[in-house]
């Protein structure tokens, strides 16, 4: 269809911008590149490309790292707090939302948008959570496994 047509030769527009400046254009400045070189003044409906037109190949390259350690995170609490299905099935939830804002921005152009913030803050407070319960499961690991005293052992002799 002639949607489909167009919204291919605006991801060819921004790939070529991304060539032609490796570095970036600036913020928001993705439309103006796109008129510049004859694509219109539509937006490209993909953050991927949106991020590597305007921050450049080395925003992008920043930005998927720390999409992807977000993810990794999640995995990793939901591991280590099995045994915890309230802390497991937050981290669940968290990284499944990770997961969607990164399969839906091959579609939106949402790239300043607050959704990524939103969900990236939800997993940081998850994995801040799960460190501090097991913080929490450690030291009652080690209070019960100190010998109990009796009081008078502990009393000062003089």
């Amino acid at each position: 269809t002639g949607s489909s047509q167009a919204r291919w030769s605006l991801m060819v527009g921004t790939s070529k911008g991304i060539l032609l400046h490796p570095l970036g254009v600036g913020l928001h400045m993705n439309n103006l590149l796109l008129h510049d070189t004859g694509f219109g003044w539509e937006g490209v409906h993909n953050i991927y490309l949106e991020l590597g037109t305007e921050l450049g190949i080395p925003g992008l390259i920043v930005f998927l790292m720390l999409l992807y350690r977000l993810m990794a995170s999640m995995k990793e609490v939901r591991v280590q707090h099995e045994r915890n299905p309230e802390i497991s099935g937050l981290a669940q939830a968290a990284g499944g939302s990770m997961v969607a804002f990164a399969t839906g921005g091959f579609f939106l152009p949402v790239a300043f948008h607050f959704y990524f913030y939103i969900v990236a803050g939800l997993v940081i407070a998850c994995q801040q959570l799960a460190l501090r319960v097991e913080s929490a499961e450690n030291e009652v690991e080690t209070r019960l496994s100190e010998p109990v005293r009796p009081k008078w052992m502990s009393l000062p002799r003089l």
